[in-house]
């Protein structure tokens, strides 16, 4: 098998080679998403429409995260007024001018296969056509508590001194609680920390602080930022604490001392 230097999505040993002829794989291929713009991996020198062309010719049907339907339009307008042919623009190297278009016979392949499944999985049968019947099926009691015991669940809990969480009125009562939502907008920040803040004051009987230092519970909520696909952070995962936050010096073991904020922890 030889190797093509190009992603899965525009890679024909893959999907038809390995994927189709080998493994006799008849569904439907869904891409990653961006591939068309920021993931066009050994294809960066075609325009957006021929890589959406060259996906689906490839074998693609679906491709993922993506909403631009212009670009496609734009790709298929192109095989049906000769773009390549009639027109004179010059064809990649590389690429015949049919990897590049969207046909009738392309698109015809993609979507059946997709409404294949859909069709298959009863996603077009839908028994309740009342749709005030279907929300007394669906929004049941049951049915919203194995929701949150399943979001419960997905989290991961890092640290549970002493049993402190899950804080309730009992452990709370009589007890101060400093509340903050960190961020990179001060703005929205300080709507949200007020928003938890009226939240929790209506669920617990405590005392809310300003002052950190007086606390006896200290919730913040602080989000990692990362960066959008490439462009993540490098090294140490940053958290929104925006003022001056990089961390300082750290033990022998990797226990910091103290953040730029102000904190102080242990």
């Amino acid at each position: 098998m030889e190797m093509e230097p190009v992603g899965f999505a525009f890679n024909r040993v893959f999907i038809q080679g390995l994927l189709r002829e080998k493994m006799g794989f008849e569904g439907y291929v869904n891409s990653d998403s961006g591939i068309s713009n920021k993931m066009a991996w050994g294809v960066e020198e075609l325009d957006v429409p021929s890589r959406i062309a060259l996906a689906v010719n490839t074998g693609v049907d679906i491709i993922s995260g993506s909403l631009d339907v212009f670009s496609a339009r734009e790709a298929y307008e192109r095989g049906r007024n000769g773009y390549y042919t009639t027109q004179g623009h010059p064809v990649p190297r590389g690429y015949r001018a049919s990897d590049l278009v969207l046909t009738d016979e392309a698109l015809t392949r993609a979507v059946t296969r997709t409404l294949k499944e859909k069709f298959e999985l009863g996603m077009f049968d839908n028994p309740y056509r009342d749709p005030e019947e279907a929300e007394q099926v669906v929004a049941t009691k049951k049915h919203w508590e194995d929701a949150y015991r399943v979001h419960q669940q997905s989290v991961v809990l890092l640290k549970n001194r002493e049993g402190l969480i899950p804080l309730d009125a009992e452990k709370t009562a009589g007890r101060k609680v400093y509340v903050e939502c960190f961020g990179c907008e001060a703005e929205v920040a300080a709507k949200e920390t007020e928003a938890v803040k009226r939240s929790f004051a209506e669920r617990f009987q405590a005392e809310l602080t300003e002052d950190y230092r007086e606390a006896d519970f200290a919730i913040l909520f602080i989000r990692p930022s990362s960066g959008e696909y490439f462009h993540s952070t490098k090294g140490y995962l940053e958290l929104d604490i925006c003022e001056n936050k990089q961390v300082r010096d750290v033990d022998s073991e990797g226990n910091y001392y103290e953040l730029d904020f102000g904190l102080t922890l242990e």
